[in-house]
């Protein structure tokens, strides 16, 4: 065998050998993406569609009083944050029309009363300021 052609077959040996690495990497990649697309789909599921859609937001005072009104109409069931300040009240709802909560509030001043849903399939935050 000439040295041209033992040249020959070292090449095809080490195309053929760097072919294969390439189709290992190349598995490694894709399969690498499906687990980070199901974990991401995972958490997405777990901290957006786990919110309730709500339709009808009214956050009200009651008069001069310290009691606080929040109605609306839950359209698709699941979880809703109340926020008042710091404090987080979390809920799971059903579906049902004219749902209300009435809260009385020992806060002082401007407060803001948000709940927390989503719209599609994005978080969305109803806010109202109350002074009390």
């Amino acid at each position: 065998m000439s040295t041209d052609q033992e040249n020959i077959v070292g090449l095809k040996k080490e195309l053929h050998a760097e072919s294969k690495k390439k189709k290992r990497y190349q598995g490694l990649f894709i399969v690498s993406a499906i687990a980070l697309a199901l974990f991401l789909g995972m958490v997405y599921d777990r901290t957006v569609l786990d919110y309730a859609v709500i339709d009808n937001v009214d956050i009200q005072r009651q008069g001069e009083s310290r009691e606080v009104v929040l109605r609306f109409d839950v359209v698709e069931p699941g979880r809703l944050d109340f926020t008042y300040w710091t404090a987080i009240l979390s809920d799971t709802t059903t579906v049902q029309r004219q749902a209300k909560i009435r809260w009385e509030w020992q806060a002082s001043g401007n407060t803001e009363i948000a709940i927390r849903s989503r719209k599609w399939f994005l978080p969305y935050w109803n806010t109202e300021e109350i002074a009390f």
